[in-house]
């Protein structure tokens, strides 16, 4: 499949073009009018789209920098912390030294190659050098080859992978947006007017633990950061594990960590997880559910005003190292509505959360399918039929009419 594809040096179709970074301590080099990228940027907002960083610089500073302004369609390829974020310039802009960037000639596709330099992190990795910071040159990155299928094809890759992006960037939005109305739900349902009460009112310590049989096998459990819920660590050997008593934890018990409380280990078990043990550094409560109901409280230990008050209240002297007692935990209190605003607030924060997990494996299953397609498209082991260019041209119609409307 890959007879008709052509491998070049990347040195033969684009210029390689570094970056700079002016003075930092001459004013008039910064918050002028001149897009300046740093590695950075790309880290926080990873896209196929850049257009600016956290910071401008003036044309002064340009000149002074050793940067170089990048025109549109332009390939940005960080070269070193890390090597391999990539990203296509939507518009002029500057790098800091950070970056290799490539002007692609005439022909070559800065969306295929976008996606192309992002499949070969490892490869670009490889030819990197040094051993604590890794770095590419601009030397080295010219001289290493790609192999190119036609332009035609090149072309249906993009389309295909980018409506797969489209639609990953899409389903991001639904989760943000369904996590940004149950952070603002979660703190209503949390500091709702009602009788505050403490934890010690609500929870009862189980203090009885098994002895752990040598020739037994145990299924660990650990937990998540931020109130998000268990982890199966998988059966265990009794010979393996380096406590003598294990706690059992059973549907609608709370549980937490004592270390590193102020990272929000701490939820409600459900059914999943029913059967589990845990050291005794997680201690386990019963719930008393006629005074408030454990759906409830599994959201509550997602807010993190709650982390706060566990950080609040830790013991010790080193950060790492310091504990949260149940006694502390214990002392903690929380609003405490009648049964009938308990039930409301479950089914809302319930529908909200769900709404927000349904998005998130939708998301999930779309980025494992672009990978996929991506490295066997890559790879020539499959290609696109040339009848996937009328959907291509009558996807540009519409595109066409709805900017014409």
């Amino acid at each position: 499949m890959t007879s008709n594809w052509e491998t070049v040096r990347l040195g033969d179709v684009a210029d390689v073009i570094g970056g700079g970074t002016p003075k930092s301590s001459v004013e008039e080099y910064w918050g002028g009018d001149v897009n300046w990228l740093t590695p950075k940027d790309l880290a926080k907002n990873p896209a196929r789209y850049t257009g600016s960083g956290e910071r401008r610089i003036t044309q002064e500073g340009l000149k002074k920098s050793g940067a170089k302004m990048l025109p549109k369609g332009s390939v940005l390829l960080t070269s070193r912390a890390p090597v391999g974020y990539v990203s296509v310039a939507s518009g002029p802009i500057a790098t800091n030294q950070g970056f290799k960037s490539l002007i692609l000639n005439d022909g070559q596709l800065p969306e295929f190659w976008y996606y192309l330099l992002g499949h070969s992190t490892e490869y670009l990795r490889a030819n990197s050098g040094g051993s604590t910071f890794q770095e590419i040159s601009g030397s080295s990155l010219k001289e290493l080859k790609f192999s190119l299928p036609p332009l035609a094809e090149q072309r249906r890759i993009v389309d295909l992978i980018g409506s797969l992006d489209d639609a990953i960037e899409a389903a991001d939005i639904q989760i943000r947006n369904a996590f940004a109305l149950y952070s603002e739900l979660l703190t209503a349902a949390a500091t709702i007017e009602a009788p505050l009460m403490p934890l010690g009112s609500i929870l009862l310590e189980i203090k009885s633990r098994e002895s752990v049989s040598p020739d037994v096998k145990y299924r660990i459990a650990g937990l998540e950061r931020s109130g998000l819920g268990f982890i199966d660590r998988g059966e265990v050997k009794g010979s393996d594990i380096s406590y003598r008593k294990l706690a059992a934890i059973q549907e609608a018990q709370l549980v937490y960590r004592k270390l590193t409380a102020w990272e929000g280990p701490i939820s409600v078990a459900g059914s999943e997880i029913a059967g589990s043990y845990v050291s005794p550094e997680f201690p386990v409560f019963n719930i008393d559910s006629g005074i408030y109901l454990p759906g409830l409280l599994r959201h509550i230990c997602r807010w993190p005003g709650f982390w706060d008050m566990m950080a609040g209240r830790l013991t010790g002297s080193v950060l790492r190292r310091k504990r949260l007692n149940p006694s502390q935990l214990l002392e903690i209190e929380l609003p405490v509505p009648r049964m009938g605003q308990q039930r409301e607030l479950i089914a809302l924060l319930d529908a909200v959360w769900d709404r927000r997990c349904v998005a998130k494996d939708h998301a999930a299953s779309l980025r494992k399918l672009r990978s996929e397609l991506l490295t066997s498209l890559l790879s020539g082991a499959h290609t696109i039929p040339e009848a996937y260019d009328a959907i291509m041209a009558s996807s540009e119609e519409i595109d066409d009419e709805r900017s014409v409307a």
